[in-house]
């Protein structure tokens, strides 16, 4: 897992917790978590239910007078399945690219995001801020060349993503997917790996003989 180097004290903000209603709040539309577990989501509902919100969620005023997530997407869903009518929130003071950015960083930081969500993160922050991969590779504190395979993730199907995901494969896994020319033959490793458990080498195997065949 890689971790920011960056911390979000380095970015310029004003800072207080307020106790916001809840149905002023949006989610962040650029918000890269796809997946949520829904067992350790009832958890995290019957904890809201039984204590409240511990950690304030982080939030920016937004022009229709109401407020945009910066990060607390779990504990905002939470909230709301327990039927809270507020939460803490630090409001957030900042400009646009400073705030966006300041909100890739806690997710990378805090969340345990998966491989293709870090892509997609990756991805987001390159499109929005308007950096090449390498100031953005610097800024995230990691290397050009982690960059670079990050971003090759995104060659891996969004249908596919979600059962590489939900069954554990490794990334060295998805290194062999990504081998293939053609999504149906992707799929096709996919499924014998899921289906046969292979480990990475029986994989490597399977994934020679479509290869070979192609």
């Amino acid at each position: 897992k890689t971790v920011c180097k960056m911390r979000l004290s380095k970015v310029k903000t004003e800072a207080r917790i307020i106790n916001v209603p809840i149905h002023l709040i949006r989610s962040n539309p650029l918000q890269p978590r796809i997946y949520f577990d829904d067992e350790n989501m009832e958890l995290l509902t019957a904890s809201v239910c039984a204590i409240g919100i511990i950690e304030p969620l982080t939030v920016y005023e937004n022009e229709e007078h109401g407020y945009t997530l910066l990060s607390g997407e779990r504990r905002l869903r939470a909230a709301q399945k327990a039927g809270l009518e507020r939460v803490p929130c630090v409001l957030l003071d900042m400009v646009t690219t400073e705030r966006f950015f300041a909100g890739l960083v806690q997710d990378m930081q805090s969340q345990k995001l998966n491989c293709f969500e870090e892509a997609m993160v990756i991805d987001k922050l390159c499109s929005v801020t308007g950096l090449n991969y390498t100031d953005a590779a610097e800024k995230l504190g990691i290397s050009p060349t982690l960059m670079q395979k990050r971003l090759r993730l995104l060659q891996i199907p969004v249908n596919m993503r979600k059962a590489i995901i939900e069954n554990g494969l490794t990334e060295k896994h998805i290194a062999l997917l990504l081998r293939l020319p053609s999504d149906k033959d992707k799929e096709t490793l996919l499924r014998e790996i899921i289906t046969g458990r292979l480990n990475v080498s029986s994989a490597e195997k399977k994934c020679r003989e479509i290869l070979a065949t192609g």
